[in-house]
């Protein structure tokens, strides 16, 4: 994100008139469905407004350190066995309908953990230049959302399998080799689908997952590049104006 990010924050960088993390807090407060919300990571002081923030933490280091912390600090009044969402600070163009569409989706199962993808014929028609990274799989190719939910009581497992897939998650094909070789070879040679891809990712982590397929781009739409958040500023601007 150079230069935007040489005297601060990434999720603090003004977009549209107000910080980047701004849009995501906006669209949780606004969301019937969203009850408490716990930030971590965001410097001391920041200047974000969230009347439903319930906790602010110090970054713990990583995304998957991070998001554990947030999960301990809910279980102060919601059972391990409950669920939360996790959204990331940089989705600007989420909206509250999309979250209350996740949590519908994740009423219809019990799961430990609920992944989000974007197909990308949807990714590229909503944002085309975005750069995202697919895993073509067995008649879909698919990008990760950053708008996921999980029971709370995994914040009270160890998940080193976990670590190393959030670490990784920016290049699927790392993902998928830490996941067997064998499942390597079927993305490699298209032969697996996404239903078959989860069952494999979750017998290796000990958990029930479920993949979820959005079909709103805008949760898979983190800004990462000065080029992505051209393209947002630009987005963002035309849905203002009404041309979106």
């Amino acid at each position: 994100m150079f230069p935007l990010t040489v005297d601060g924050h990434k999720s603090l960088i003004s977009l549209g008139g107000k910080p980047v993390a701004q849009w995501t807090l906006d669209a949780m407060n606004a969301s019937d469905c969203v009850e408490r919300v716990v930030i971590v990571g965001l410097p001391e002081g920041a200047a974000v407004d969230c009347p439903k923030c319930a906790a602010r933490l110090a970054d713990h280091g990583g995304v998957l350190e991070n998001m554990v912390a947030g999960a301990k600090a809910l279980m102060q009044w919601r059972s391990p066995q409950e669920n939360c969402i996790s959204v990331s600070a940089d989705i600007p163009g989420i909206r509250p309908e999309i979250i209350e569409w996740l949590a519908e989706r994740m009423g219809e199962s019990e799961e430990d953990l609920y992944y989000t993808v974007v197909q990308r014929p949807v990714m590229e028609a909503r944002y085309p230049g975005s750069r995202r990274t697919y895993l073509r799989l067995k008649g879909a190719e698919v990008c990760g959302g950053d708008l996921n939910g999980f029971r709370l009581g995994l914040a009270l497992d160890d998940q080193p399998m976990a670590a190393r897939l959030i670490a990784t998650r920016k290049n699927p094909l790392k993902q998928a080799a830490l996941i067997g070789l064998d499942t390597l070879a079927l993305v490699l040679l298209g032969r697996l689908d996404l239903e078959g891809a989860v069952r494999r990712v979750a017998q290796r982590m000990g958990m029930r997952g479920r993949a979820i397929v959005s079909p709103y781009a805008e949760l898979a739409m983190d800004i990462d590049k000065y080029g992505q958040y051209e393209l947002m500023r630009q987005d963002l601007l035309r849905l203002e104006t009404g041309e979106i």
